[in-house]
Parts: structure tokens; C-alpha cells; sequence
């Protein structure tokens, strides 16, 4: 039995393909301008680091802030940033390797093209985060 697909039927199918071709490509290339947008940022801070992204990944910003969270956007206020206003709101984190320091990790967080908070973190057991704030010289 053979399916005859109408004409009509095609052209949706493919400008279906179309537009999740394009979502797709906007969708890294935002990616990689948000990436961009980090690296210029970590360096205005006069941080060093591996120019590859090596993770990236959404994230939700809680409703409503427990001790954590408060303590955390404590954090983000000493940088200038304030992450009430994105509660309930999806961001992006990107997350960048650090040379040549004691704190080996930058989380930057980015919403609508904007830079929006984040942290740079020892991952060590011991470990602890300080705000994206310029390096201090050496």
C-alpha cells in the first residue's frame, strides 16, 4: 500500500525542516557570541584562562532564594550583579578553566545576551567562591 503525501502535505514538512534548521543555527551561534561575551569579560578582569568553554548549560534561578541562594546572590551583589529579578527565569552558565591561579574555575551566567552574574570557584574540598570582580595585581 502505497501513502500519497499531497503537495500541500510537502511544503509544511519541509518549512517545518527549515525553521528547525535555522533554530538550530541561531541557537549555537548565540551560543558562541555568549562565549565570546565571556572571554572578553574574564579578560577585562585580568583573568587568564583556556579559551574554550568547557561546559555550558542552563539553569534555573529559584523562585524563591533559601540560605543558598541568598548567600550566593550576597556574591553576586559584591560584583554589581543582583539575581532577584531572575527568579523563575532560565540562564546560561559557561564555565571556563583559569590558569595560573589559586581559584581554577570561572562560572559566568548569561541572560539575553547579557552578562548576569556568576562566580570564580576553588573546586577543591576546601574550596571557596569569590565574585567576578577584577583580579587584584600581583
Amino acid at each position: 500500500m502505497f501513502y500519497v503525501v499531497k503537495k500541500s502535505q510537502l511544503i509544511i514538512f519541509t518549512l517545518l525542516i527549515i525553521v528547525l534548521a535555522a533554530a538550530i543555527c541561531f541557537s549555537a551561534s548565540s551560543g558562541d557570541e555568549n562565549a565570546a561575551l565571556c572571554r572578553n569579560f574574564l579578560k577585562d578582569l585580568g583573568y587568564s584562562f583556556e579559551r574554550t568553554t568547557f561546559e555550558s548549560s542552563e539553569i534555573i534561578i529559584p523562585e524563591g532564594f533559601g540560605k543558598v541562594y541568598e548567600s550566593y546572590n550576597a556574591l553576586q551583589k559584591e560584583a554589581g550583579f543582583d539575581l532577584t529579578p531572575l527568579r523563575g527565569k532560565t540562564v546560561m552558565r559557561y564555565s571556563f578553566h583559569l590558569k595560573n591561579e589559586d581559584y581554577s574555575i570561572a562560572n559566568i551566567l548569561v541572560s539575553d545576551g547579557k552578562i548576569c552574574g556568576g562566580d570564580i570557584l576553588d573546586p577543591s574540598i576546601s574550596g571557596k567562591m569569590i565574585p567576578l570582580i577584577p583580579k587584584e595585581k600581583e
